[in-house]
């Protein structure tokens, strides 16, 4: 029982996302170095037009990119598990790439035509030249998804997860060299965060050269050869639309919510009484300090979903329902794990987190922590959009994520462009809305889950993690209370953070937030957790049976 197929797939699905959990670790933290002294170079006023800039090449990004390499590994995975093997895999490779190359061509056309035209339209008229800097990513983007989704239909996560290194540390290293040597030579700030900018598209320049180069090498360590197969590419190119269009429709909308915050929160300022520079900076602060932060649970599961999706779609083309229910409410917990200690730490120690990433902004930080707090709320729920939206596509629910994504983009409109608009909320309108939006889409993907997918955990689910993440933030507290006295600062919230994951660690085991089974799963305890340690055919598995 203990090397069970059901076993199996689980520690995939845990060992998958870890080592892509890993790589969006280094990542993010890349990334926040990668603005700290971007906001020194280019001021936190600048800073919007970068920002600006990033969230309309994001958007483009989704459109262009999340479809189609989830729909390539889904049917990779398909091949694979059938008779035809490898020459199958290959020609949906090859297929899907051609219409990568096609659909990235047209995206970075399209922004570099539309440059002026957008940013006249969102208010921010110093993002033209950041957005056509960062066009050609968009090509190179689609290319390195393509990569990607192959890769991940093998159930190979490495090569996914390296080249996000390589991305990230190309972004930091050349995206700082270009917003020096700008400084240095007296350029404007729009001319700085342009260069600044500029590090985005090389980074991905050499994550899509990594990738390649690595297809090239398994290939030919597998003798893996291309196979001319011209009649069934049409009906290949029509599976990868039929599934990718719903997936990238749902996708769009989420990356549409920051693309609402570009057009609507300085717009919504001004109408407030703002002026230009002070709603840039409001929109500056929130976008570049608050969300980032924001951001970073959200992205550590997105790994479990990547790896969750080729598992559940194989474990459904063999009909397999037992093992469909124990990957879905698999996938559950571990989003938990990580959502629930992030939004109650970020709630809690907003301020001083800020101050410590940020320790040159002290007014920027000010202004961003209330507002990083409210965002907090929504981490949760953010988590909980990531992966139920993967479980659905998995299960051919698709549609359904359109229509919930479609109803909370309606929700954040609505309640952004009333609540900004007042004088006494402003900016923090931008949070609640986000927290309403996402509410909005976690009950309408949960209702379906529970209904069609039947794998649902039970509000159970929630409370071994509620508390361990309670338990951890609140003696967390003292913890900075009393490294306070000692000098208040870095060394106080470095105590109080590792205090609080220490305690969160022991908490989840104690509580059963993270069984023995689940710690087995992990790549680096299973050799001292492994078969020996789960024989008792009673214990369930992965904490599935109590979830």
């Amino acid at each position: 029982m203990g090397n069970s197929p059901a076993r199996a797939s689980v520690n995939r699905l845990v060992s998958g996302s870890a080592a892509l959990a890993a790589a969006t670790v280094i990542t993010k933290v890349v990334g926040l170095f990668y603005r700290i002294p971007l906001v020194k170079y280019v001021g936190i006023e600048g800073m919007a037009y970068f920002l600006a800039a990033n969230h309309i090449y994001v958007f483009l990004f989704v459109v262009s990119t999340s479809g189609l390499p989830v729909a390539l590994s889904i049917m990779v995975s398909r091949a694979t598990a059938g008779r035809s093997g490898d020459a199958e895999a290959g020609v949906v490779f090859r297929t899907a790439m051609g219409m990568f190359v096609i659909v990235g061509a047209v995206g970075t056309l399209f922004m570099m035509a539309a440059a002026e035209g957008i940013s006249s339209l969102i208010n921010i008229r110093g993002a033209a030249r950041c957005i056509c800097v960062i066009a050609p990513a968009i090509i190179m983007a689609c290319i390195s998804g393509g990569y990607r989704g192959y890769f991940q239909g093998r159930r190979i996560m490495g090569h996914t997860a390296l080249s996000q290194v390589i991305e990230a540390l190309g972004k930091l290293l050349l995206g700082l060299a270009g917003a020096l040597f700008a400084t240095r030579q007296g350029y404007d700030k729009e001319t700085v965060a342009a260069f600044a900018i500029a590090g985005i598209t090389a980074g991905v320049g050499l994550s899509m050269l990594y990738l390649a180069a690595a297809k090239i090498i398994f290939d030919r360590k597998h003798k893996i050869k291309a196979v001319k197969t011209k009649a069934r590419v049409r009906g290949i190119a029509w599976r990868l639309l039929k599934i990718s269009l719903p997936i990238t429709l749902s996708s769009a909308v989420i990356s549409l919510t920051g693309l609402i915050d570009t057009s609507l929160i300085v717009n919504c300022l001004l109408s407030a009484g703002f002026s230009e520079a002070v709603g840039n900076t409001l929109y500056s602060c929130y976008g570049n300090i608050a969300v980032p932060l924001f951001c970073l649970a959200p992205a550590l599961v997105t790994p479990i979903s990547m790896a969750a999706v080729p598992l559940i779609s194989a474990a459904l083309k063999s009909e397999d329902i037992p093992e469909v229910k124990k990957l879905t409410r698999a996938a559950y917990k571990l989003t938990l794990l990580a959502a629930l200690p992030a939004s109650v730490g970020l709630s809690v120690f907003s301020r001083p987190i800020i101050g410590l990433i940020f320790p040159g902004e002290p007014e920027a930080a000010d202004i961003a922590a209330p507002l990083l707090s409210l965002l907090a709320l929504s981490v949760v729920s953010a988590c909980l959009i990531t992966i139920t939206n993967a479980l659905l596509q998995a299960s051919g629910g698709a549609p359904v994520t359109i229509i919930s994504m479609l109803c909370g983009a309606g929700v954040k409109i609505a309640s952004e462009y009333f609540l900004i608009r007042n004088p006494a909320i402003n900016i923090a309108g931008a949070p609640i809305s986000t927290f309403l939006c996402n509410l909005t889409v976690v009950g309408i993907n949960m209702y379906f889950i529970a209904r069609f997918v039947k794998g649902a955990p039970p509000l159970s689910t929630f409370l071994p993690a509620s508390l361990s993440a309670l338990i951890a933030v609140g003696a967390a507290v003292p913890v900075y209370g009393i490294a306070g006295h000692l000098g208040r600062g870095t060394p106080a919230i470095l105590a109080a953070l590792f205090a609080a994951a220490v305690i969160y660690a022991v908490a989840a085991v104690l509580t059963g937030a993270a069984d023995r089974d689940f710690l087995a799963a992990l790549p680096g305890l299973r050799r001292f957790l492994g078969p020996k340690q789960l024989k008792n055919k009673k214990k369930d598995r992965l904490g599935v049976k109590n979830i």
